[in-house]
C-alpha cells in the first residue's frame, strides 16, 4: 500500500472517531493533532503545536505522562489514566503513547492517543493499565 493512500486512511479513521490524537517529537513538542482532538481539547492547532506535551499534566499525572512517554521512546507501547486540569475544568483520560518513526536505530517520534473518559471511571482504573 503507497503512503499516499495510508495517510489517507488514517486521516480518514481519525477524523470519524473520538480520540484525541498527537504526534510528539523526542523533546516532547507536539507536532501534529488531529481534527477531533482540537475539538476535545477545545484549542486550535496553531496553539498547541510546539507545546510541550507533558507540562499539559499536573503531578503525579505530570510523572506518569514523563514516564509513559520515555518508555515510548525507548521502543515500548506505554500508557496511563490521568486527570487533567485546565482552567475550571478538570478531565480524565486514559492515554496510550507508542512509537511511531524511528531514524537512526532510535524512535524519534511518537504516536499518543487519548480517549476522554468519565472522572468516577479514571478513579478505578489502574494508571499503569493502557486499557
Amino acid at each position: 500500500m503507497s503512503d499516499e493512500i495510508t495517510v489517507a486512511m488514517l486521516g480518514h479513521i481519525a477524523a470519524r472517531t473520538r480520540v484525541c490524537a498527537m504526534a510528539i517529537d523526542r523533546e516532547g513538542r507536539i507536532l501534529a493533532v488531529n481534527q477531533s482532538g482540537l475539538d476535545l481539547l477545545e484549542v486550535e492547532l496553531s496553539d498547541i503545536c510546539g507545546q510541550v506535551w507533558a507540562e499539559r499534566w499536573q503531578s503525579p499525572e505530570r510523572e506518569r505522562a514523563d514516564l509513559a512517554l520515555a518508555r515510548a521512546f525507548a521502543g515500548e507501547t506505554a500508557g496511563f489514566t490521568g486527570l487533567c486540569r485546565r482552567e475550571a475544568e478538570t478531565t480524565a483520560w486514559e492515554v496510550e503513547i507508542l512509537p511511531l518513526e524511528r531514524r537512526d536505530h532510535a524512535v524519534d517520534t511518537v504516536l499518543m492517543i487519548c480517549r476522554q473518559i468519565e472522572v468516577p471511571l479514571a478513579a478505578n482504573l489502574n494508571s499503569d493499565d493502557p486499557k
